[in-house]
């Protein structure tokens, strides 16, 4: 009797070493797939837009919505034949750069941040917090030597993982001529942003419609420069703004085109504006964020997408029906 307990248990080991070896390499395989899967902490992209290249540090890697994302951007001209000191890649100085950040991966809502020189010789840098899960499209736009350029790259807010990026974050290097065409229509064909990315100027022709929305678009772009594009925001600044953004406001509504809810649309806007104003004169800046989203997430998205895209049929059945 002996002998066969013994015999089974002998019989037995190939079978509980074989498990447990599969065992281990269960626990292999999906330790891999989480570190695969988990969000890296910092993304790095590479970006070449006319004779000059960026080399974009993204932190975090991914952000979630409300956290804010710092942009770490190196400038330098590729010159066709190599630099005596610097080599392949000169550090651009001084350069003038406004980067437009837009949500619906560029068919969207367009923030215009002032992007500032840090320390380092041809290093820049500025940081947005996004409001929702999306993936945005980033833009820097500028001109350096008589030398135009926009070149443009993702931000995945919530969501990973992302095409053409590794597990480490980095994405490749992105032509500037697809760079600049990965904008997905809305219905309908728009790819509009909902403000101009600088402050606007009407023609003689314009109609007084036109002409009020181009207005308001510039105002509008003074404010998020100066609540957002400093390392602190400009409340005097914002509260101007806001303040003339309001008195535009009331003014559009005014107007009273064929559009029976254009007034009612316009003065709530203005009430809204008139918070924004209120919270920019207590000088802190989490409400003034606050009231600013409220503006443009309630406010200008509604009656863009109403009125100006027509993505929607009328005023009330924003956000819900929205594709």
């Amino acid at each position: 009797m002996r002998v066969l307990v013994l015999l089974a248990t002998l019989l037995a080991l190939p079978c509980l070493v074989f498990s447990a070896e599969e065992k281990k390499d269960e626990k292999k395989v999906e330790k891999k797939e989480e570190k695969a899967l988990a969000k890296p902490a910092v993304r790095t992209v590479q970006i070449k837009s006319s004779i000059f290249q960026f080399d974009v540090r993204l932190t975090p890697g991914v952000p979630d919505p409300g956290q804010v994302e710092e942009v770490r951007i190196e400038m330098a001209e590729v010159p066709p034949v190599p630099d005596p000191i610097y080599g392949q890649s000169i550090p651009v100085k001084d350069a003038e750069i406004v980067a437009e950040v837009t949500d619906a991966d560029g068919a969207g809502y367009t923030l215009a941040y002032r992007v500032h020189p840090l320390t380092d010789a041809g290093v820049y840098g500025f940081h947005f917090t996004s409001t929702r899960r999306d993936t945005y499209k980033v833009v820097l736009k500028g001109e350096q030597k008589s030398q135009k350029f926009s070149p443009s790259f993702r931000v995945p807010v919530g969501i990973w993982p992302i095409k053409d990026v590794d597990a480490k974050g980095n994405e490749r290097v992105v032509p500037a001529e697809s760079a600049s065409s990965r904008m997905p229509a809305l219905p309908g064909g728009i790819k509009a942003p909902a403000t101009p990315a600088g402050p606007a100027r009407a023609s003689a022709k314009t109609s007084p419609m036109r002409k009020a929305m181009d207005e308001m678009g510039g105002l509008w772009v003074d404010l998020q420069v100066a609540l957002f594009a400093g390392r602190k925001p400009d409340m005097p600044k914002v509260k101007a703004a806001a303040e003339a953004l309001q008195k535009a406001s009331l003014a559009a509504a005014g107007l009273k085109p064929a559009d029976s809810d254009h007034e009612e649309l316009g003065k709530e806007a203005a009430v809204a504006l008139g918070k924004l104003a209120q919270a920019a004169g207590g000088g802190k800046r989490a409400p003034t964020v606050k009231a600013f989203e409220q503006v443009g997430g309630r406010h200008c998205n509604r009656c863009h997408f109403v009125k100006r895209w027509k993505v929607i049929a009328n005023p009330e059945e924003f956000p819900g029906l929205l594709p």
